[in-house]
């Protein structure tokens, strides 16, 4: 059976949130997961962060911490997401990042996953619960398997102890109650980075039950979405590394600019290094009309891109890319064999279509 994939995406003010996460990644990889550990982007300004001596620490500390994105969603088969509690509700950082997913959930990419939750507060009734409940919110939303923590432990149930957990945010999800400015964790926060550990194994469990062989299509198929996804943020920011990573050793790239013909990952590279220098700050890239067809470890996908940006010169510019590409799986992993890009252009003209002439009649 192929592993699991397990996202973790948080947000940490003084680190708390950030232990958490830590145990889960730890209880996930023990279950035998491949697991990619994500923060969202702060988006306090600076002169908040410096006034608050734990914040700007833990801030510096987790610089390397990779920063989620719609890929990362994508990819998974089980997401936690984690929080410290606002008033009773999910930060507002890791909100932003949830309220960008609205392209995902539209073409059903977020569905039939299974989903989690962990939050610490600076009490220890801080409105733990009304958070994870405010989180659930969003997974049924999304259509997701939502899996909470076993209420109790293996043994005698324990009505007493049933109802202060209830009391105590417990059955919602893992919830830790922090000390403020960044204190060490007392008994209650290492009780919640062992449920923390343990939360993965069950979403795990309830990912890895045999499914039949029409899902097996699906998951091909979500599996490369995932891919294209991850690949096209990669294109926006600029990562050569991470977007090499999704192309073969054989691979073979046809473009519109000379030779025309690259072939292998040193002039993909190279070529792509070209594209990203014709452009002064990041390119957006908007993927329109996705269709895939997959087929035991082959798939073809095919789309349009609208790439805009400013180019160098000041140029403010879009135009409409079409491409075709094929991947072939191997050893679980879906790898880019074949890419070809064209521009559209106008006959008439010989010109580059324009984003607004996109739809307009032959």
């Amino acid at each position: 059976m192929e592993p699991v994939n397990v996202a973790v995406v948080y947000y940490s003010t003084s680190g708390n949130v950030h232990a958490l996460a830590r145990a889960a990644v730890e209880g996930a990889e023990k279950a035998g997961a491949c697991v990619r550990l994500r923060k969202v982007a702060e988006t306090a300004p600076p002169e908040a962060i410096d006034a608050h001596p734990a914040w700007a620490r833990h801030h510096q500390d987790t610089a390397d911490v990779a920063e989620a994105g719609h890929g990362d969603l994508e990819w998974a088969d089980a997401v936690l997401f984690g929080t410290p509690a606002r008033f009773g509700n999910p930060a507002a950082q890791l909100r932003q990042f949830i309220d960008t997913t609205g392209p995902l959930w539209f073409e059903g990419r977020l569905a039939d996953k299974v989903y989690s939750a962990f939050t610490a507060s600076n009490s220890a009734h801080g409105g733990q619960e009304s958070t994870l409940l405010a989180l659930g919110n969003t997974f049924y939303h999304w259509g997701g398997v939502i899996v909470p923590p076993r209420l109790h432990p293996p043994g005698p149930v324990q009505v007493g102890q049933s109802l202060r957990d209830l009391a105590r945010g417990r059955r919602r999800g893992t919830r830790r109650g922090e000390s403020g400015g960044g204190s060490p964790p007392g008994p209650s926060c290492r009780r919640g980075r062992r449920r923390a550990q343990g939360r993965p194994r069950r979403l795990i469990t309830s990912r890895s039950t045999p499914q039949p062989k029409e899902y097996a299509m699906t998951t091909h198929e979500s599996e490369i979405r995932a891919l294209l996804a991850s690949r096209a943020d990669a294109q926006q920011t600029k990562d050569i590394d991470r977007l090499m990573s999704f192309y073969a050793a054989d691979a073979v790239y046809y473009d519109v600019v000379p030779p025309l013909r690259f072939t292998g990952p040193d002039e993909i590279r190279r070529n792509f290094l070209r594209w990203f220098d014709g452009y002064v700050g990041p390119i957006s890239l908007e993927t329109h009309d996705l269709t895939l067809a997959t087929g035991g470890d082959t798939a073809f996908a095919h789309m349009l891109h609208l790439d805009s940006g400013e180019r160098k010169g000041g140029l403010q510019a879009s135009i409409w890319v079409r491409e075709s590409v094929c991947l072939q799986r191997s050893n679980g992993t879906w790898s880019i064999t074949h890419e070809h890009i064209s521009i559209p252009i106008d006959p008439a003209t010989m010109t580059v279509w324009l984003p607004s002439d996109k739809d307009q009649p032959a």
